[in-house]
């Protein structure tokens, strides 16, 4: 459904050139000199390379050859449209599910290939698995919304992926095709809101994959799918409110995660590694970043009444507040400025707020939307770090 008519840059390239001709050939300039520059080699390669910096400024072209009696006629157009100006995405292609999107899509690789592809799930529970021209793979009806991220592992450690989710009752591992790996699903002992979250401590693919269940146990599962021993944390004394974070400062390895009062700090056994006697008040969902101010490494977190905490590693804890945040607000840390310290950002209903660790407002702006989702930061090389918002 995807047709080079419908394409502004075509139809302003077209309402230049001859209405009758043999062949043509029409392109926007940035999309096809990465092509010309893999085909080509020597003088021609030199010749793009030399002129590369004042091609960009024809975003488009066209080529026409016609022929009349002995003659064959060569038309060479050029478009010189304002470079910058607001263009819409260039549409690659698109694919129709059965129901809606309800989750951002998942790049996920091909084992086979290398090629990226897509894993989406839709309205009514199906996973699909999408190629890299929108061609439907597979599609698969799982028991509710994916509430994880869509992992993908290497189960029998020989280069073969496999992808691994959860919803709030089980969990899946899916092979290439489609097919639930023996042992999967696994039902939760309780519900699972949270969420699991997957690691591999040491890049040995011995994944270790935790569980914050609704009897306010973590579990801790293996990708055989069972137990594994040894893990014995404590009961948490309230409801869990964060999925369970793995970091590894200075040598050591830190299990954590909240209930709506405390954080726990846990070594890879689930004994406690760091007491945290302070008394936090958290929301229902509750994301755990670590980020570093004065040098040293905190564990930050929001809470209600928009209040941002941070906790050192010795359990000590100290803490600022956001005006004007509501209970809706979503928070990310990241280092958005490229200082090397990282900052928060919030977004609450139309409004995008950065501060530093201190509180201090960096940047505070209102977007033209009704309501902004989580703040996602992508860094695209050293110096260009974006915010991404839905």
């Amino acid at each position: 459904g995807n047709f080079i008519r419908d394409a502004d840059w075509y139809r302003l390239l077209r309402s230049k050139l001859a209405g009758k001709y043999n062949a043509a050939y029409f392109a926007r300039t940035a999309e096809v000199l990465p092509m010309f520059k893999a085909w080509t080699s020597g003088q021609a390669l030199k010749f793009i390379h030399a002129r590369e910096k004042d091609g960009v400024v024809f975003p488009a072209f066209a080529l026409q050859w016609s022929n009349e009696g002995g003659m064959l006629y060569n038309t060479l157009f050029l478009s010189s449209a304002p470079v910058g100006q607001d263009e819409q995405p260039h549409l690659l292609w698109q694919t129709k599910l059965d129901a809606k999107v309800s989750m951002k899509p998942v790049p996920v690789t091909n084992h086979s290939t290398g090629e990226q592809e897509l894993f989406v799930q839709d309205e009514q529970h199906a996973v699909y698995l999408i190629n890299d021209i929108g061609r439907i793979l597979w599609k698969l009806p799982v028991d509710g919304p994916i509430n994880s991220e869509v992992y993908q592992v290497d189960l029998y450690k020989n280069g073969k992926l496999q992808y691994l989710f959860s919803t709030a009752s089980r969990m899946y591992l899916l092979d290439r095709n489609g097919r639930a790996v023996e042992n999967f699903p696994l039902a939760f002992p309780a519900s699972c809101e949270k969420g699991i979250t997957v690691y591999d401590y040491d890049n040995s693919r011995d994944y270790r994959i935790f569980a914050p269940c609704r009897d306010r146990k973590v579990y801790l599962y293996g990708l055989n799918g069972k137990e594994v021993e040894g893990w014995k944390p404590g009961k948490a004394d309230k409801q869990i409110v964060s999925r369970v974070r793995h970091f590894r400062i200075e040598g050591k390895d830190y299990l954590v995660f909240a209930d709506q009062y405390r954080l726990y700090i846990l070594d890879r056994r689930g004994k406690e590694r760091v007491r945290v006697s302070t008394v936090f008040d958290l929301k229902g969902h509750t994301d755990i970043y670590a980020g570093r101010k004065g040098g040293q490494t905190r564990l930050i977190f929001g809470g209600s009444g928009g209040k941002v905490y941070l906790v050192r590693l010795n359990g000590e804890a100290e803490s600022f507040s956001v005006p004007g945040l509501s209970g809706d607000y979503r928070m990310n840390v990241a280092d958005v400025d490229r200082d090397g310290v990282e900052e928060c950002v919030f977004t609450d209903g139309n409004r995008l707020l950065i501060t530093d660790m201190e509180g201090k407002t960096v940047s505070d702006q209102k977007i033209d939307a009704g309501s902004l989702d989580y703040p996602y930061v992508y860094r695209f090389s050293a110096a260009d770090v974006r915010i991404g918002l839905m």
